[in-house]
């Protein structure tokens, strides 16, 4: 046993001695859009904008492999045209989520300041803030989001104001080929949701399956030893 602690110890300080951490800002603006499947869903949607503003972290063992794992606000949703008493009118869904992705890169030195590589791996955002709204539409007052996993009918006969669910958890996979150049790290962005954004109600699951969708470029400043 002895020789055993006495090993992982010696693996541990190898493993210290060898790792990299930076951290820094991280600010990225993208497109981003929902997309549904299942009984009655439609897919004319179009992309919104979609900014992202956080702290991102790289943790590197050797020159070819990190570990990037991010905190971000993250803004979703989507836009759709929508016609009311003959007059066209365009509607804004919008999600606002705190997403922690973490990326495995593979990346490959080209000088001692500068590197190009992939990362891959998973997210899990929560869900703070969110609506819809037709922002052209002085008589329309909006529809305000409200995080809850299992809707039940009395939810609804509780709010006096109008009011509809969305699933609070969020979880997909992260895409992000990725340059860095001294502290400036580029990466152009891809998130892919595996979550439905609705909620349960009464137990059931919805007939409907609406994932979120992301791609914009994201930039970090990445202080400390790469």
């Amino acid at each position: 046993m002895k020789k055993l602690l006495f090993s992982v110890a010696l693996l541990g300080a190898s493993f210290a001695s060898n790792a990299q951490f930076s951290i820094g800002p991280k600010l990225g603006f993208g497109l981003a859009n929902i997309k549904s499947s299942g009984d009655g869903a439609t897919n004319d949607s179009k992309s919104g904008l979609a900014p992202t503003l956080g702290l991102d972290m790289k943790f590197g063992i050797g020159k070819y492999f990190s570990i990037q794992p991010s905190v971000q606000g993250q803004a979703l949703g989507c836009k759709n045209d929508q016609t009311v008493a003959g007059s066209e009118y365009r509607v804004r869904t919008y999600l606002g989520y705190v997403q922690v992705p973490v990326k495995l890169n593979l990346q490959y030195p080209i000088s001692d300041k500068m590197s190009l590589g992939f990362g891959v791996g998973p997210y899990v955002g929560y869900f703070l803030v969110g609506g819809i709204n037709t922002p052209d539409n002085e008589d329309d007052t909006g529809t305000k989001f409200k995080g809850k996993a299992n809707v039940k009918a009395e939810d609804y006969k509780n709010n006096d104001e109008d009011v509809m669910y969305v699933n609070p958890l969020d979880y997909g996979i992260v895409l992000a080929p990725f340059f860095q150049f001294g502290v400036l790290n580029i990466a152009p962005a891809m998130t892919f949701g595996s979550g439905n954004i609705w909620p349960k109600y009464e137990g059931k699951a919805p007939s409907i399956i609406s994932r979120n969708t992301y791609y914009g470029l994201q930039v970090s400043l990445l202080f400390g030893d790469r």
